[in-house]
């Protein structure tokens, strides 16, 4: 809650001293907020402080990120070649390499805006997704490590919302948002085949005897 509050106190505070009508560029927002309150020096300092946020959100995605390919690739949902340490730093580097070659693409061919539109909608849909298990559980009687105060009635504002950005995200970046989830669903043919190795062939079952399940 108190993340939320500062959140929307900061927003608050800069529209109020930007308003919409008065902004130049959706880019320099924040610098624009800045030179309001402390002239030219306000603006670099929030235009840094901007940069800093941004580097800290990529490094905090870099090292999060090839830890799942690992993680998938341990339980057999992934390519096995990528659940493998580096001998000396104990990190996931085919993980990381992974990451880097899809990536580099995306840096060279395509401007921060339109990165960000690539896996925008597809981060926020399965956001709506994730929140969406927590009617599935309460109907299983699972247990959720998860407090929801003013259940069922939190969640589905949250998912309201939820719907209202992913079709503004859609109307604004169409192809962007059909884009990402093409990639996403790119994957389901290698989960599919990754899959049908795990299985055994029902001739290769050895029955259990009767003399096996009596003792």
């Amino acid at each position: 809650m108190a993340v939320v509050a500062a959140y929307i106190l900061v927003s608050g505070v800069f529209i109020y001293l930007v308003p919409p009508e008065s902004v130049t560029s959706d880019h320099t927002f924040v610098a624009q907020a800045g030179a309001v309150l402390f002239g030219r020096a306000g603006a670099n300092l929030l235009a840094g402080a901007v940069v800093v946020c941004v580097v800290g959100g990529m490094a905090a995605m870099i090292m999060l990120c090839p830890r799942v390919y690992y993680a998938m690739a341990r339980d057999g949902v992934f390519l096995k070649a990528v659940a493998q340490l580096h001998p000396r730093f104990a990190t996931p580097v085919r993980a990381v390499g992974i990451m880097g070659l899809m990536t580099s693409p995306l840096i060279v061919l395509g401007a921060f805006e339109q990165i960000i539109a690539y896996f925008l909608f597809v981060a926020v849909l399965f956001i709506g997704l994730a929140v969406c298990t927590l009617f599935v559980f309460r109907r299983r009687g699972t247990p959720v490590p998860v407090k929801t105060p003013l259940y069922p009635l939190t969640p589905l504002i949250f998912l309201l919302q939820v719907v209202a950005l992913l079709a503004a995200i859609l109307m604004s970046t169409p192809w962007q948002a059909l884009l990402g989830c093409a990639v996403v669903l790119l994957g389901l043919p290698v989960y599919t085949f990754l899959q049908r190795e795990h299985v055994v062939p029902a001739e290769n079952v050895c029955p259990v005897s009767e003399n096996a399940t009596e003792h």
